[in-house]
C-alpha cells in the first residue's frame, strides 16, 4: 500500500518523521543508516519529496518507538481540517475512513503471513 502524491499530506507526514528524530536529538545520517536507506532518501521523506510505503511508515514507527498512527493520522487529521467546503470534508473524512480500512487490512494479512 502506497501513500501517493498529495503534496500536502506528504509534507506533513514528513514534518512529523523530521520532528521524531529531532526529538530524538538524531541526524539524518545515523537514522538512514540504522533503518538501512540512504541520507538522501531520508531527505526526501522529511521534505515530502517522495512518496511513503505502509512498510516505510511502519519502520520508522517502531525506529521510533511510536503508533504508526502518530506518524499517519495526525496529518490526515489536519489535512481533513484544512478543507474548504462540506463537501471537501465529507469527502477528507469518506477517504480517510476507506484508507483506515485498507491499512487494516493490510497489516491484518501481514500477520496472518508471519504465522
Amino acid at each position: 500500500m502506497e501513500i501517493k502524491k498529495n503534496d500536502e499530506l506528504l509534507r506533513k507526514i514528513g514534518y512529523t518523521l523530521l520532528q521524531l528524530r529531532t526529538k530524538a536529538g538524531l541526524k539524518q545520517e545515523q537514522v538512514a543508516r540504522e533503518i538501512g536507506i540512504k541520507q538522501e532518501t531520508l531527505s526526501k521523506y522529511e521534505n515530502g519529496g517522495t512518496d511513503f510505503t505502509i512498510s516505510i511508515i511502519a519502520i520508522f514507527s517502531e525506529y521510533y518507538k511510536v503508533d504508526i498512527n502518530a506518524i499517519i493520522n495526525i496529518s490526515r487529521h489536519i489535512q481533513v481540517l484544512h478543507s474548504n467546503s462540506q463537501t471537501d470534508l465529507n469527502e477528507g473524512y469518506r477517504l480517510y475512513i476507506e484508507q483506515l480500512k485498507n491499512e487494516n487490512t493490510f497489516l491484518k494479512d501481514q500477520l496472518k503471513a508471519r504465522k
